[in-house]
């Protein structure tokens, strides 16, 4: 819940990577927004936990925090 908002790189059990946003979190799992890719707009997707083999919060250093958004 800690890293709702923030980017992560998720390791699939299926073999294979995502990188995503955090929407939100429940005790199932979670809400993702996956960007889009070449102008594409992004997508929502749900991934349970037993579906993570993996997970690290990505570092962004040009990220816009909330408040710079609401100016």
């Amino acid at each position: 819940m800690r890293a709702t908002g923030r980017l992560v790189r998720l390791q699939l059990a299926e073999a294979g990577e995502l990188v995503a946003r955090i929407l939100a979190v429940d005790e199932d799992g979670l809400d993702l927004e996956v960007p889009g890719v070449k102008g594409r707009r992004p997508t929502a997707r749900r991934i349970g936990f037993a579906d993570i083999s993996k997970a690290r919060v990505e570092i962004e250093f040009n990220r816009k925090d909330k408040k710079e958004e609401e100016a």
